[in-house]
């Protein structure tokens, strides 16, 4: 065990100067549907709009509230602060019929807009690390406008159109807090080919959801970037300020597994009777995709599988993730 605790360390090492750069601004947009796979059903469509400004440029009282929290072991060098808005919907299997579904999970959406926070450096003096902390403000329910949405997506790709609105959980407003740790282990060669290793703990707490995560994801290919990529809709990515090739490609592949207390989107609404169904407490993700980056924009792509979020969910399910990324 000792050795590869050397090992590790070693290789992560390796990877100090690359992901010390300067962090320019990314703008993201991501786009998430399963009906690139051929299905429409449970989660069903996720769109986000990103921004995160250059590292250590932000307003004073980020500064503070960054370097003061506790930094459990980090010795902080970087500082970012950026937004987001997204939208998430979800639907049963049948969306041709207008009558409540019993055995099937509820219609649902969340709109929002989120406050990222984001911190790196390295832990013990060695190994690169980064915290996120993500602030979302909405709301779930016909306010989310996930019918108006999906009806226009169908409308616009003539698909048939869903029927069940009517019976989608009610109007609450989301309050939702994320805090992630990752971590990164890896190395390059000077020809700029590499590999690395970026386990991460996650942990939700809000009306929407609750729970607690742990995953990893490998990646491998040529002048990797210095990202922390953890799930397809939270992505980013880092364009350093030195001069590496202008080109970039990579393949990865990752899995996580969530302890689940709360989805609002299956237990229904916090306060009032509404459309639910007995959820699962364990889920898994898995996921392969590949990049591209030329300059200063970049293409990822993603398919991900979902175990079963529902007790009776007859069967996993999968969606393809696609995002554009700006560094500038």
């Amino acid at each position: 065990m000792r050795q590869l605790l050397a090992i590790a360390i070693l290789c992560s090492g390796a990877m100090v100067t690359a992901i010390g750069q300067e962090e320019k601004s990314t703008l993201s947009i991501t786009v998430e549907n399963d009906s690139f796979l051929g299905t429409d059903c449970y989660y069903t469509q996720g769109m986000r709009i990103q921004y995160m400004h250059e590292a250590n440029q932000l307003p004073e009282w980020t500064a503070r509230f960054l370097t003061n929290f506790p930094t459990l072991g980090m010795d902080v060098s970087r500082m970012r602060i950026g937004g987001a808005v997204g939208q998430e919907i979800y639907t049963p299997r049948r969306i041709s019929r207008s009558a409540p579904i019993v055995t099937d999970r509820p219609y649902a959406a969340w709109l929002h807009g989120s406050l990222i926070l984001r911190r790196s450096g390295e832990f013990l003096d060695q190994v690169p690390v980064m915290d996120e902390m993500e602030l979302d403000l909405g709301v779930v329910g016909p306010a989310a406008l996930g019918e108006e949405t999906q009806k226009w997506w169908h409308d616009l790709l003539n698909q048939p159109e869903p029927k069940g609105w009517d019976n989608q959980i009610s109007n609450e407003p989301a309050i939702q807090l994320f805090f992630t740790r990752s971590f990164q282990f890896g190395f390059r060669s000077e020809n700029y080919w590499g590999f690395d290793v970026v386990p991460h703990v996650k942990a939700a707490l809000g009306n929407v959801y609750i729970y607690g995560e742990v995953g990893t994801m490998l990646r491998a290919g040529y002048n990797l970037p210095p990202e922390y990529i953890i799930s397809p809709i939270e992505s980013f990515s880092t364009h350093p300020s030195y001069d590496p090739p202008k080109w970039a490609a990579y393949v990865f592949a990752g899995a996580d597994g969530r302890a689940v207390g709360r989805n609002i989107f299956l237990d229904g609404n916090t306060f009032k009777e509404s459309p639910s169904i007995e959820k699962e407490t364990f889920v898994g993700d898995f996921r392969v995709g590949g990049a591209v980056r030329y300059k200063g924009v970049e293409a990822v792509v993603s398919l991900v599988e979902r175990t079963r979020e529902f007790v009776l969910q007859p069967r996993n399910e999968e969606f393809l993730s696609i995002t554009f990324q700006f560094h500038f």
